[in-house]
């Protein structure tokens, strides 16, 4: 299986968002329609859950398997966006960004025809495996609640109460950083919380690490 990141080369950019990664806990990249923001996202995504650094990497990078989840708007657009990227087209996984050499399983949405509800990728040249969970808004707030997660993409602007819950199973602690939020979206609902969070810190969703 050949596999998207394979042929992958980032733009400027793009490595200057993963770049970014070394100093900020949260990054937003706000663009218009098919101009890369998806792609940029997960590719940084599948980077992490496999832990192959490639040459020109210089973003942050986890040192062990992570726990990660991945969410957009519904179900539907989580398997038809993120999970197809990622993983492949159904019945042919492993030709996303992440190779089928790394994929050690899958678990299926309950009652949702093609839906992935978790994957596990083996990280690095260890024996461990990364966990990649598919989320959707529609499940509301609480589907996001209890986990400590190593990193979060939201592809496509959240609700404001689950871009809060994110963060809080993100917070680190005095021995460890936290982890990593990616937003990626077009913002097509104005001046939100969440545009504000990163437009104006000083001023908004600033209580938080």
């Amino acid at each position: 299986h050949d596999y998207l990141r394979r042929r992958f080369l980032p733009h400027p950019k793009q490595k200057k968002y993963y770049g970014l990664g070394k100093k900020f806990r949260r990054r937003a990249l706000f663009g218009g329609n098919r101009c890369g923001k998806t792609v940029t996202g997960v590719s940084e995504l599948s980077i992490h859950l496999t832990g192959e650094y490639p040459a020109w990497w210089d973003g942050y990078r986890f040192t062990r398997p992570i726990k990660a989840w991945c969410a957009s708007t519904t179900k539907e657009k989580t398997i038809n966006g993120l999970q197809e990227m990622l993983l492949g087209k159904p019945g042919d996984f492993g030709t996303g960004f992440l190779p089928f050499s790394r994929l050690e399983g899958t678990d299926r949405m309950p009652n949702v025809p093609n839906g992935i509800s978790r994957a596990r990728i083996r990280w690095g040249d260890t024996e461990e495996n990364s966990m990649l969970t598919f989320k959707s808004y529609e499940q509301s707030r609480k589907a996001f609640e209890t986990e400590r997660v190593d990193i979060i993409l939201l592809d496509e602007e959240p609700p404001y109460d689950i871009y809060r819950e994110c963060q809080m199973r993100t917070i680190g602690t005095a021995d460890d950083p936290g982890g990593l939020i990616l937003l990626t979206f077009t913002p097509l609902l104005g001046m939100t919380d969440v545009c504000l969070s990163f437009l104006q810190p000083e001023t908004h969703d600033n209580d938080l690490p």
